[in-house]
């Protein structure tokens, strides 16, 4: 073929493959005006969406402050909770949507929520949790356990200062501190029960005072080296002189197979009371060795098969009734003692009660010795130094539980020889004829607190005691005080409260004096009554409104004195027999209903000077008003409790025979 033709076949080739080209344009362009003409003709499809209002709070109630907030269908859009703990999210899927909320301080929540199209789902309040502890508390391990400890280990994510919260269920109870801040972390339970399951966790506060928990960590303690001590241990009863019955509750452990009963005699080395061990099964021993005049107190332990023995499981000591024959000392470490019949302090010997005793007294002597052979009684023919403490007092209560007033004898002291006995800081619950009863014998009682006792305190025939002070009576249906036949007598700062008598006296010789100051007696039938020949009441307030304030039946000689007192009374003062000195007082009924101001039984027409007596149907009975009587409505301060003193401004601040105060808080020269 010639070149001419070869040139022009390729010509047309060419053109032909220009052609397809085109058309295969043409087609596309047609293809693309359709379809936007098809989507301008039908209009476009619109996303099916919702919004999402919510409000976090803690566990506490309080708004969680930014909080991130976002929907794993649209990550890309997150919130944060504002100052109100409120969020908002918009442009949610239709439908359900799963709702991520992150917080450094806060475990993470992820929570299932529908979302509503074209509206607004509002979740109102979401709590979250405080548990982002485990990012800085690592997880807590036991390195060791034994039958008793316990060593947890952990870590912290900088050196902090943690406590461990312990016990055998998840309310703990118990807490064991570190004693320096650090990360790693190492701390040893004590005192653990064998066998036995606890649960402890970790707790740390942070500088913004928000405390942090670790999760629960439980754990069982190992088999101890013995068998679990009896739960109780108990004394069953005293049948006969010299016997003593022991009872216990069984073992818990099976691994237990007898038991051992143990004795010591006044708080002295333990002996081993039982050469054949008990079986399984028993619960009670007798112990037919007591001797009188000791205290006996009793362990039991249980055994395993390999002849390993539980702690001591002990009762609480008790007197076997007779008399002390050496000296003894009751100390607060193995109180509390159980009377059931009478303790008797021997002559020459002296009986030391410690700081924080407390003494149970039954409610009947089942010995029937003493000088009441129904009642236990202390009595003390030696000495007796029974001092406690503001802190720790003495207790005597009893051992039934509520008893009458009369449940107890009382301690009674007697005249023995060595010395002086002393009971201070002592409370007393019960006792008749009398809690303490003072004869022949110069004790030295103050701080005492008496309660719902027959009697409070006796003296009698003492020659020069020395000062009844700082004591209190509450609830006695006698006398709070008596005194009888003292030589010298004084009373100080002493308060009776519902007792039917708040000072008895008995003068037997013209020598008898009594004095009482700052004393307030608060009584049912008569505040101070007796017989007196020396007497002196100075700054005291005695309050008996339905009964006598001051009832003498004698006052002998020219030494009895009333002066700078407040009475509140029936009758103020009552004078049967002679001339008391009645000066300075304030004596009243603040009801204004009483009888007699000071009445005057006997017959001889006293006159009284300087008392102003106010709210009486007749002042003065029997007797005669003198110089700086009156009778001002006494203008207390009052109020509940009520205070007794006057009101500045008050004329009684000046009503005195000095020109001074009048009644309980004047100043009394005497």
């Amino acid at each position: 073929m010639s070149p001419d033709r070869r040139a022009v076949g390729a010509r047309a080739a060419l053109a032909r493959r220009a052609a397809a080209r085109a058309a295969l344009v043409r087609g596309v362009a047609l293809l693309l005006l359709a379809g936007l003409v098809g989507a301008v003709g039908c209009g476009l499809r619109e996303a099916q969406t919702g919004s999402l209002h919510g409000r976090l709070f803690d566990a506490a109630g309080n708004v969680v402050v930014g909080a991130q907030v976002y929907s794993i269908h649209r990550e890309y859009e997150k919130v944060f909770s504002g100052d109100d703990g409120v969020f908002y999210l918009s442009e949610l899927p239709a439908g359900r949507n799963r709702l991520v909320i992150t917080h450094p301080k806060f475990r993470l929540e992820e929570r299932e929520v529908m979302i509503t199209a074209n509206e607004v789902t509002r979740l109102e309040a979401i709590r979250l949790s405080q548990g982002a502890a485990p990012q800085f508390i690592s997880p807590v391990r036991v390195e060791t356990v034994g039958s008793s400890t316990a060593t947890l280990t952990w870590k912290t994510y900088r050196p902090l200062l943690c406590q461990v919260e312990y016990g055998t269920t998840m309310g703990y109870g118990q807490t064991a501190t570190e004693r320096e801040a650090a990360e790693d972390h190492r701390l040893t339970l004590t005192g653990l029960l064998p066998e036995t399951v606890y649960h402890a966790r970790i707790r740390f506060t942070d500088e913004s005072s928000i405390t942090w928990y670790s999760y629960d960590l439980p754990f069982k303690t190992a088999t101890g080296d013995g068998p679990f001590p009896p739960p109780i241990a108990r004394l069953q009863s005293l049948p006969a002189y010299g016997v003593i019955v022991v009872g216990w509750d069984l073992s818990t452990s099976t691994s237990a197979v007898g038991y051992d009963v143990w004795r010591r005699t006044d708080d002295g080395p333990w002996e081993l009371m039982t050469t054949d061990r008990l079986d399984r099964t028993t619960r009670e021993f007798r112990d037919a060795t007591a001797q009188g005049g000791r205290f006996y107190q009793y362990g039991v332990t249980a055994v395993d098969g390999f002849g390993a023995a539980s702690a001591k499981t002990v009762t609480a000591p008790v007197f076997m009734p007779g008399f002390l024959l050496q000296d003894l000392r009751l100390t607060a470490s193995a109180s509390p003692y159980v009377l059931v019949s009478d303790l008797i302090v021997g002559a020459g010997v002296t009986l030391f009660v410690e700081p924080g005793v407390e003494i149970r007294v039954a409610s009947g002597d089942v010995f029937r010795l003493g000088e009441d052979p129904d009642k236990v009684e202390i009595l003390v023919q030696g000495r007796m130094v029974m001092t406690g403490t503001v802190d720790r007092p003495i207790r005597f209560t009893a051992l039934d539980g509520a008893s009458s007033r009369a449940h107890w004898g009382g301690i009674r002291l007697r005249a023995g020889g060595t010395g002086a006995s002393e009971l201070a800081w002592v409370e007393l619950f019960g006792g008749a004829p009398w809690a303490v009863d003072v004869d022949g014998v110069e004790a030295n009682l103050h701080d005492l607190a008496v309660r719902y006792a027959e009697g409070g305190v006796r003296y009698a025939n003492t020659r020069n005691p020395p000062p009844l002070v700082d004591c209190r009576f509450d609830d006695i249906a006698s006398a709070a005080i008596s005194v009888r036949g003292c030589r010298r007598f004084h009373i100080e700062r002493c308060t009776v409260t519902a007792a039917a008598i708040g000072l008895w006296h008995e003068a037997v010789a013209a020598e008898d004096r009594l004095t009482m100051r700052e004393t307030h007696l608060f009584a049912l039938r008569q505040g101070v009554a007796g017989r007196f020949s020396r007497s002196v009441f100075a700054n005291d307030l005695v309050v008996c409104p339905e009964g006598v304030g001051f009832d003498f039946l004698t006052a002998t000689g020219q030494e009895n004195a009333v002066d700078h007192c407040t009475i509140d009374a029936q009758i103020g003062i009552r004078i049967a027999s002679g001339a008391p000195q009645i000066e300075n007082n304030l004596i009243v009924n603040l009801r204004e209903q009483g009888t007699y101001g000071i009445q005057v039984t006997g017959p001889n027409a006293l006159t009284f000077q300087f008392n102003n007596v106010y709210g009486f149907g007749r002042a003065y009975e029997g007797c005669n008003p003198g110089t700086g009587a009156a009778a001002w409505p006494p203008a207390f301060v009052g109020g509940s409790p009520f205070d007794w003193h006057l009101e500045t401004a008050s004329p009684l601040k000046r009503a005195d025979r000095y020109g001074l105060e009048i009644g309980r808080y004047g100043k009394s020269f005497l």
